[in-house]
């Protein structure tokens, strides 16, 4: 369908903005899309196919009628060829498309810091 990186360099940069929720860093990507019903799928390759972590999340943006989005988030590692991170998702409600905000979070994502618990902790 589309692809996308540097979020603030894309032509839906005014849209992606008006959602109250894009990346907090220029280069991660996003993509805001109308959709039909159906399954799609979701794909995050590293820049200049690199390997890292990110998380893809994917927001229901519709305002009308029928359509219907379940959220999925993922985090995970991205590695470079076929080990790209890969979520799906299920858009829409028979006929009634939804609008949707695709973002790939990287750049901004700290490391995550290590937790301690004791084995008798629940």
């Amino acid at each position: 369908m589309t692809s996308n990186d540097n979020w603030r360099e894309s032509p839906e940069r005014a849209g992606i903005e008006a959602t109250g929720i894009p990346p907090g860093d220029d280069r991660e990507a996003a993509i805001l899309r109308t959709l039909a019903p159906s399954a799609y799928t979701a794909i995050l390759r590293g820049k200049n196919d690199s390997t890292g972590i990110a998380l893809v999340e994917i927001y229901d943006r519709g305002i009308s009628g029928n359509a219907i989005l379940a959220n999925i988030s993922s985090r995970g590692v991205v590695e470079t060829g076929d080990n790209a991170m890969i979520g799906g998702f299920i858009a829409g409600h028979q006929t009634a498309t939804t609008n949707i905000l695709v973002r790939g979070i990287g750049p901004s994502m700290k490391e995550p810091a290590p937790e301690r618990t004791r084995g008798s902790d629940a």
